[in-house]
């Protein structure tokens, strides 16, 4: 194992260690002589050399040391290979490389051992022509081995350690028998066409592009943070920062350095003095975060083509490998902002490369995966989903609810810590005594292009189809109450200098709604021409998911369930008039329809990703103001709230009845309207008696939970199905419970299985599977006559001898857990699940 690997390996078991609680001091005494004897005999004298004689943190020293050795080799290596990049690359795609810092003046000779030209042998496009047997027998007449590719020695003596990253055997990438047979597999090598600079304007169905190593990266500074397009660059010798990010992130400049640039054919610019600033770069699905030190730049590069999220046959490909890409061609950051140099590219490597095409490869590092080489980019201007689509991470958020992570559950914790300081710092009460917030919004939001004109398209829209519905009129009313009520005004006036942004909206009908049936409901996703929403620059908050599992237990615990709502509870809550204008919307002035008139929003917005935030932040902290004589009633109230819902239980009649005319009270100094009060011991505000509580069905009658299955198609209703289509239908059963585990397993290794096969997102599913899948379906009625009861013992909880009991297994296609509670009192037994996964 390489010095690199091994560093890599030992950090990660570390962190396993420590995530289960294992500290280093327990581990350190004899992990210590095991790294050592691990080490390379030439790292080993100098790390005796070196070593501290007294210190605490031995382990901890050692560790240090083999850093820096790993990332003195990285450098090195990286110093060796400087320029070698592809033959077309360099001739037709001008790239980050311009920012190489120094004078380079050297004269290189030829790396390649296939063409004698200038870039890595690995990389020659000569060797897609060249079979096994082919590469060997050049190699012999080059007199050169078969394991490191240099000339000079052979395969017998050489001491390099070299390891194959497809099939892990000693022997250079380009010689293994894997690689070279998927390569053959191929389309034939097609004409090099140089890459355009003007992407931003193809005219052409295909457009031939060189693609880079970009990513989308996360830069964090005090709290706040900028998302920012990244290019990794192993020709810059340092890496580099925009300078207008460094202005967004308030970065406090740590030094100034004097550089001069060379560009190509040796040519070197005036010195410079940059900025120089330490960041902290985090991948976008916050997994990995590291600390670099940049040099400020007015303009990195521009122009850097992508990889278009419509090219069907490449995507196809990555998802078969399970490959996610960040930068695509529907993000909204265009220009690069951050260069990743060789200065600390080689830390992020990972050595693991997949390929994807013959011109074209996937590599993964520490930050995610990115693309690099030659691809047909399809011009569309449609708005298409890569790989995960909303029904995908719907899917997982609820498969894996209540499953999170240490590491990044305390990473969660500490930005939704962050969110509640700021919502804390902003928030007033205005002069009507009603709580009054800020938008969330994050740095770059002024970048937002009035959207008027999509908002008048969309605002005709609506209308036709209210119309058609005959719902106008009812529409109508709606605005014109908002209006009365002050929820809404009229735009008289527009101060210029301010950033506007208009919601389009639609009238939604809720036939099941005990209240309003017809309601507007506002698209905050809606984009600007530069493909910019407000909800992109508004920061989401708290994971409400994540308070499902908690929730239910405190459903389950007291032998009455309680549940109520907060009746418009967002129309409450009022936003700052500095955001106002952030809030537009479009209407009609009368029933007429000749002029249109422009609104405002004065409070929260239903339909913005951080209502749901403002809401929760908003009743938290007005609980946290209570300090009357309804405090114990305050204190069930704050761990009872989702979103909008009231939900919880309590062991007595009495407790029960005290409870809601308390919580009215408390609630209403907020301008919050607890209502449509309901109970299993009798109070019904309503007409129903089977209600949803967090996604699942309570029978009031019967005291029992089941599942809702009401938004599933029925059997007959079913047509052609898709890997969409059965998505789609897997995601809809939603079970925090886990009532129906084992019944729901055989839909979810059908989604697997399509996914083994690489079957495309609208394309009909295999017959085998259809059929299995339709079998399958056709009983799923049955799947609501799975109930639990809603109460967890037949007695109170402080009354019985109470046990957690778990079991779990597995089997070849999957594994399972649950976890039943069994309560005991004058000898009788009750046993309920409380959990299943």
């Amino acid at each position: 194992m390489n010095l690199s690997s091994l560093y890599d390996q030992l950090n990660s078991q570390l962190r396993a260690l420590e995530t289960l609680g294992v500290t280093q001091d327990k581990y350190a005494a004899f992990i210590l002589p095991m790294v050592e004897s691990s080490l390379p005999l030439d790292v080993l004298k100098a790390w005796e050399r070196i070593k501290p004689i007294e210190v605490q943190d031995e382990l901890g020293s050692l560790l240090l040391f083999i850093k820096r050795e790993v990332e003195s080799e990285q450098r090195i290596k990286m110093a060796k290979n400087f320029g070698n990049t592809s033959e077309q690359t360099v001739a037709t795609e001008s790239t980050a490389s311009t920012l190489l810092a120094g004078v380079s003046g050297l004269d290189r000779k030829p790396a390649c051992i296939w063409c004698d030209k200038g870039h890595a042998s690995v990389e020659c496009h000569k060797l897609s022509k060249m079979s096994l047997e082919q590469r060997k027998e050049h190699l012999k007449k080059k007199k050169a081995c078969l394991i490191c590719l240099k000339p000079g020695h052979y395969a017998k003596i050489c001491k390099a350690f070299i390891q194959c990253c497809v099939c892990k055997k000693r022997h250079s990438v380009a010689l293994c028998p894997g690689q070279v047979n998927s390569s053959e597999k191929q389309t034939t090598n097609k004409e090099i066409v140089p890459a355009s600079h003007t992407i931003a304007n193809f005219s052409s169905q295909n457009v031939s592009v060189t693609l880079l190593q970009t990513i989308m990266v996360k830069i964090i500074n005090n709290g706040k943070e900028v998302i920012v397009r990244a290019l990794i660059d192993n020709g810059s010798q340092r890496s580099y920062l925009k300078k207008d990010v460094a202005r967004q992130l308030d970065l406090s400049v740590i030094g100034k350095e004097e550089l001069t640039h060379s560009l190509f054919s040796g040519v070197q610019v005036k010195s410079k003095i940059h900025n120089v600033y330490n960041i902290t770069v985090q991948s976008v699905n916050q997994s990995f975060k590291f600390n670099l030190a940049v040099l400020e730049q007015s303009e990195i590069c521009n122009n850097i083509p992508r990889f278009a999220s419509n090219n069907s046959d490449i995507k196809n490909v990555l998802t078969k490998h399970n490959i996610i890409l960040t930068d695509v061609d529907e993000n909204n950051v265009s220009d690069i902002g951050l260069l990743i140099g060789a200065d600390y590219s080689g830390f992020l490597m990972t050595n693991i490369v997949t390929q994807i095409k013959e011109s074209l490869v996937a590599i993964k590092n520490k930050l995610g995966w990115v693309l690099q080489g030659k691809v047909n980019n399809i011009n569309s201007k449609l708005t298409n989903t890569l790989f995960c689509s909303s029904d995908v991470l719907n899917f997982w958020s609820l498969e894996l609810l209540g499953i999170k992570d240490p590491l990044e559950s305390k990473s969660k914790l500490q930005a939704e810590a962050e969110a509640v300081m700021s919502f804390e710092e902003s928030v007033t009460v205005n002069e009507d005594g009603r709580y009054e917030v800020s938008l969330p919004l994050k740095v770059g939001y002024e970048e937002l292009l009035s959207n008027r004109s999509i908002a008048e398209k969309r605002l005709s829209t609506n209308t036709k189809r209210l119309m058609s519905s005959g719902k106008f009129l009812e529409y109508h009313k709606v605005i014109s109450y908002w209006k009365d009520e002050g929820i809404i005004e009229e735009v008289i006036e527009d101060k210029l200098g301010r950033t506007v942004h208009y919601l389009p909206h639609r009238g939604v009908v809720k036939d099941a709604s005990l209240t309003t049936k017809l309601r507007p409901v506002f698209d905050a996703s809606a984009c600007d021409k530069n493909g910019r929403s407000l909800n992109s620059y508004l920061n989401k908050g708290l994971n409400f998911l994540d308070k499902i599992p908690h929730l239910l237990m405190g459903f389950r615990k007291g032998a009455v369930g309680i549940s109520a709502d907060i009746a418009k509870a967002f129309l409450q809550i009022s936003v700052k008039r500095a955001d106002r204008n952030l809030l537009r919307f479009l209407w009609w002035k009368d029933e007429s329809q000749k002029e249109i008139v422009e609104y405002r929003h004065c409070r929260v917005v239903f339909g913005l990703t951080s209502s749901p935030f403002l809401l929760s932040a908003t009743i938290s902290h007005h609980l946290n103001q209570i300090t009357s004589e309804f405090q114990e009633t305050t204190d069930i109230l704050k761990r009872s709230f989702y979103v909008d819902n009231c939900i919880t239980s309590l062991d007595t009649y009495e407790e029960t009845s005290k409870f809601i005319v308390e919580a009215k009270e408390v609630m209403s100094q907020a301008k919050f309207d607890l209502r449509q009060w309901v109970t299993s011991m009798g109070v019904n505000d309503t007409e129903k008696e089977v209600f949803s509580v967090l996604g699942l069905l309570w029978d009031t009658n019967t005291d029992e939970l089941s599942l809702n299955l009401d938004n599933l198609p029925a059997y007959s209703a079913l047509g052609t199905i898709s890997k969409k289509d059965l998505m789609s239908i897997v995601q809809r059963i939603f079970d925090p419970v886990g009532i129906t585990c084992p019944a729901t397993l055989t839909p979810r290794l059908i989604l697997q299985e399509t996914w083994r096969r690489g079957i495309t997102w609208d394309e009909q599913l295999p017959k085998d599977l259809e059929v299995d899948f339709r079998k399958w379906y056709q009983h799923i009625d049955c799947l609501s006559e799975c109930k639990i009861p809603r109460r967890l013992t037949n007695n109170l909880l402080n009354e019985c001898t109470l046990s957690l009991h778990m079991f779990c297994d597995a089997s070849k296609v999957a594994y399972g857990a649950c976890v039943l509670l069994r309560s005991e009192k004058d000898g009788t037994v009750n046993v309920q699940m409380l959990s299943a996964k």
